[in-house]
């Protein structure tokens, strides 16, 4: 039996969170991170989305 791990959600979380509350409200910056976090979990290794599939998250939609 193979397990896909998925590491790396904190530390993605953590300093996406950092990043965006220099320029942003707790609130908001929490909810970036999340969305980031989000889709981080799909592929193993470093997240490599865009701008585009975190609002799209936020909005409720389904990234490409």
């Amino acid at each position: 039996m193979v397990r896909a791990l998925r590491t790396g959600r904190g530390g993605t979380w953590f300093a996406t969170y950092v990043s965006k509350r220099l320029s942003a409200p707790a609130e908001e910056a929490c909810r970036f991170a999340a969305a980031v976090t989000t889709l981080k979990q799909e592929r193993p290794g470093p997240w490599c989305g865009t701008l585009d599939d975190v609002a799209a998250v936020l909005a409720g939609r389904r990234h490409t």
